[in-house]
């Protein structure tokens, strides 16, 4: 008669020499253990699984790291850091003051054409050139002829406002202040947008016939007139 197996219902055979008793369980846990076609399928399916998960959570680690707020921003060492001399335009507001001449003080308003009218020396350019620059020309004018020694210095009251457009809460014209930052200006215009690419922008300078991309430092200064853009990142 056949012996009754602990592990199975029905009879099997008795065990003659080295016995055949649970053979069959134990062949089918020695192919997963060695990797017999009989456990490689189930095994290597969770390897690809694991795989995939790896991957889908380092992609999602790289996006979100991606997307967080820049900062903080980088300072550039480039010529766009360097402010030089402002060069007045038409539509800024002066104040020139000839010292020990109250008849020769006042504020002036550079005209469409860049020109301002002062007494005695009449219409002279003042657009392109420095506040300095301007000075040291109605100081020579004064001298041949009206003034002795006279001593003019420009002062500029109002500049030309500055713009910035795209990716910000509240894109429009704003005043400008000496030394501004881009960054300053970006904040006058009510910050980023969830969407805006903070790592650089488009800069169009008054006179300039095309934008060009610029690398966004915390030291970049803009100048009036400017024309700032943010644009939209891409992931």
């Amino acid at each position: 008669m056949g012996v009754r197996d602990r592990h199975c219902a029905e009879p099997v055979p008795a065990c003659d020499g080295g016995g055949t008793r649970g053979a069959a369980p134990r062949l089918a846990l020695q192919s997963i253990r060695h990797g017999a076609p009989g456990g490689a399928a189930s095994l290597n399916d969770g390897g690809r699984d694991s795989s995939m998960r790896w991957l889908v959570l380092s992609f999602l680690g790289l996006m979100i790291a991606a997307c967080a707020s820049q900062g903080p921003f980088p300072v550039g060492t480039a010529g766009e850091q360097a402010h030089t001399g402002h060069q007045l335009a038409p539509g800024e507001k002066l104040r020139i003051t000839t010292y020990g001449e109250t008849a020769l003080t006042g504020e002036y308003t550079i005209g469409a054409a860049g020109e301002v009218a002062f007494p005695l020396v009449g219409t002279m350019q003042a657009a392109g050139k420095t506040p300095e620059g301007l000075g040291q020309e109605l100081t020579r004018a004064l001298a041949n002829g009206f003034l002795q020694n006279p001593s003019v210095v420009v002062e500029v009251l109002t500049y030309r406002p500055f713009y910035v457009l795209g990716e910000v809460n509240q894109p429009g014209e704003f005043p400008y202040q000496p030394g501004m930052t881009a960054l300053a200006a970006i904040a006058r215009a009510e910050g980023f947008t969830y969407r805006a690419r903070q790592t650089a922008i488009f800069l169009k300078r008054a006179g300039e016939a095309e934008e060009r991309e610029v690398t966004l430092t915390s030291d970049l200064v803009i100048q009036p007139g400017d024309i700032v853009r943010v644009a939209e990142r891409y992931f």
